[in-house]
């Protein structure tokens, strides 16, 4: 009798222990905060200077909701948002500008001038994404592969930019160069820019239970293949790689829809990932 007993006891605590949801719990909300490293040179105009510096990193974050379906599964669905500074390190700009001549008058000439203060965009989109927990966790604790599907939209309206060529050097070191600018012009994108992305990516992390109802989630994320749409023109991000001209100094770009879909590109890279959870 008490071998049975202590069986029965047993069956019942490793039942209890292996229960999927933490401590009973199958649903959870997230709040992430991703890091994708640059090392891409920002461009902005500060006090009538063009400054050049470094941005080692861009960030994106994401909100979202799952379901414990399984001892090994979860599912989710999101809401992600960043805030795109464009890449325009390389990149030329062919412009009317009016020039005051010698003699008094003044004419417009064309210039090959560069991107001095980068212009923005906007990212809102939606992320699915169903996790797997390894031999030796139980979801939603401990390790963890996945796979996310993500469809967004990147844009930008009714912004004003700088071009101009750049003069002196004032200030420089690793991380920021300084300069005069030795001829400014003003463009306005009056137009709205849109660019749409769809990206599956690869993801796996480990999550660490912090309180009853709170837990911390770290782990990575990188694209398996992404695909980019503005206006009429559609490009996979391995193309967008292949054909990223961004240090060749001669290159006079004419594609604007391929120079957005670049920069959006830059941010759906290997993404660092943090994140807390509140399980109810």
């Amino acid at each position: 009798m008490r071998l049975l007993f202590l069986s029965i006891c047993f069956t019942f605590s490793i039942s209890g222990i292996s229960q999927s949801g933490y401590l009973g719990k199958k649903n959870y909300f997230e709040l992430k905060a991703g890091l994708v490293p640059s090392y891409k040179i920002q461009n902005i105009v500060k006090d009538d200077q063009a400054i050049e510096r470094l941005k080692l990193g861009n960030m994106n974050y994401h909100l979202s909701y799952s379901r414990v379906l399984s001892k090994s599964f979860v599912v989710s669905a999101g809401y992600d948002f960043s805030l795109i500074n464009c890449i325009s390190q390389g990149h030329k700009f062919n412009q009317t500008v009016m020039v005051n001549y010698p003699d008094g008058g003044s004419g417009p000439e064309q210039y090959v001038l560069n991107i001095l203060d980068d212009p923005k965009l906007i990212y809102h989109g939606g992320t699915i994404s169903i996790d797997h927990f390894r031999l030796g966790s139980l979801a939603p604790v401990g390790k963890y592969t996945g796979i996310s599907f993500s469809y967004g939209v990147a844009s930008m309206q009714n912004q004003e930019v700088t071009v101009g060529k750049r003069g002196f050097t004032v200030n420089e070191n690793f991380y920021r160069k300084v300069s005069e600018i030795g001829l400014d012009s003003t463009y306005y994108f009056a137009n709205k820019f849109q660019v749409r992305s769809l990206v599956i990516k690869a993801r796996f992390g480990r999550s660490y239970p912090l309180t009853d109802n709170l837990m911390l989630s770290v782990g990575m994320s990188f694209p398996l293949l992404s695909s980019y749409s503005s206006g009429a023109s559609q490009n996979f991000g391995f193309s967008l790689f292949s054909d990223n001209k961004a240090d060749d100094v001669n290159e006079v770009s004419t594609s604007w829809n391929k120079y957005y879909m670049r920069s959006v590109y830059f941010y759906n890279q290997m993404t660092i990932e943090a994140a807390i959870r509140y399980h109810f």
